[in-house]
């Protein structure tokens, strides 16, 4: 649901187009509107992370992962509906605002989640496994988004029907997962849980605390994966590659091609994340992705069709192998139990800010513009790879010792939690 404003763009921007003009007076093509969708998202990542995440300590794991997740889901897919049966794109925005929630939750409390449900050794694996199958639905959406199925103005509701159908059966799969670490509801009162837990905050960056590497680590490592697949495969996709010289159809089609050749191998990468050093699936994505980006901005110029096959193949098989859970994964195993949720947390939304700022560039990249606006994305990306690797090395001498597992390849489970007193 996250992606269906790069999946179904055109329907959305004629959508976003008679809402201006009938709201505000303007003939604007639905741009206003579509730079509107990532301060949304972010106004639902606040929520999210400043309320919601933080109650995985409070009630417990399961909870959140799986009861307000299909609540929050669930009121936001039917706002989605709404804006489709009444050709309103202001319910769409709200709709965006809620979806974002459980979005959060998947990517962060999720990985928490399954990571310490499953067993040791296969931490890694288990909570990868969600992130990489999630392609498997995106490729059903790019099959159903084409014009000539429910991809026009009066078809595309069905989509998050569809999705409503999905959203309940993760409800019937989780409530029968194990419930996890318990919560600290029985130690706290709401009010002073959540004073104990923003006081972390202030920690996280405390020099003597030893935590400012590992977040550092944490949140380039968020930043470097997101820009990349965020913003130049799921928000602006469609308008990157029809400059590109592609119609909708051929984008929706390509995408779609290279997802049913790829599907086999969804196993491959949460084994892989289970059984490598986490530093050299970096090392291996790192040069992958830079190509990936480079690869937008030499082709908004020369325009050649194997070349975005080229690009979504390579998109296809990272985002394939679950490495968008990578900086999550990391913090599971570098940091203290007490601050885990607080410092994902913190990047989450350092990232969600970020990626809405560069989404509310979206006027900027269309046309001439697209290439400067590629090139900042490519800059700014390989700044945040090159902190990674800075403060990698850093960690890794700061945890590893002679006689140390390899960082990021342990077997143990994670330390107890700690009260914050």
């Amino acid at each position: 649901m996250l992606q269906l404003q790069a999946l179904i763009n055109a329907p959305l921007m004629v959508m976003f187009n008679k809402t201006s003009s009938e709201i505000f007076g303007i003939n604007d093509g639905g741009t206003l509107l579509l730079s509107a969708v990532g301060w949304m998202g972010l106004s639902g990542m606040i929520v999210s992370l400043a309320v919601v995440v933080p109650l995985m300590d409070y009630y417990g794991r399961k909870p959140i992962c799986v009861y307000v997740k299909f609540g929050m889901t669930t009121l936001g897919v039917s706002l989605f509906i709404l804006s489709w049966i009444v050709q309103n794109g202001i319910f769409y925005l709200l709709g965006l605002g809620c979806i974002i929630i459980p979005v959060a939750v998947m990517m962060l409390g999720d990985i928490i989640f399954l990571s310490e449900i499953a067993p040791a050794q296969h931490r890694s694996f288990f909570a990868t496994l969600s992130l990489s199958f999630l392609p498997i639905y995106g490729g059903v959406c790019h099959l159903l988004a084409r014009e000539d199925v429910w991809g026009t103005p009066e078809k595309w509701g069905y989509i998050p029907i569809l999705t409503l159908f999905l959203n309940l059966l993760m409800l019937i799969v989780g409530s029968k997962l194990p419930s996890g670490r318990p919560g600290l509801k029985d130690e706290f009162t709401l009010t002073s849980f959540y004073q104990q837990h923003f006081q972390k905050f202030r920690r996280v960056i405390v020099p003597k605390a030893g935590l400012g590497n590992k977040f550092l680590l944490v949140a380039s490592l968020q930043l470097f994966l997101m820009t990349n697949i965020v913003l130049l495969e799921a928000e602006f996709a469609i308008p990157v590659y029809r400059e590109e010289g592609m119609s909708v159809n051929s984008i929706l089609t390509m995408t779609l091609v290279l997802f049913v050749i790829l599907a086999p191998i969804q196993w491959l990468g949460p084994l892989l994340l289970n059984k490598l050093e986490k530093k050299k699936i970096f090392h291996i994505v790192l040069p992958l992705f830079l190509l990936k980006a480079t690869l937008h901005i030499v082709n908004s110029e020369l325009q050649i069709e194997a070349l975005c096959y080229l690009n979504v193949l390579l998109t296809k098989t990272l985002e394939a192998t679950g490495v968008t859970a990578l900086p999550f994964v990391v913090a599971t195993e570098i940091l203290p139990q007490e601050y885990l949720v607080t410092v994902t947390q913190l990047c989450l939304a350092i990232s969600s800010i970020c990626i809405s700022f560069f989404t509310s560039l979206a006027p900027f990249t269309f046309g001439s513009c697209l290439q400067y606006y590629l090139l900042f994305v490519v800059g700014f990306s390989a700044l945040m790879a090159t902190i990674a690797r800075r403060n990698w090395k850093m960690v890794s001498e700061e945890i590893e010792g002679p006689e140390a597992e390899p960082l990021l390849r342990k077997t143990s489970p994670p330390p107890e939690y700690e009260l914050l007193i």
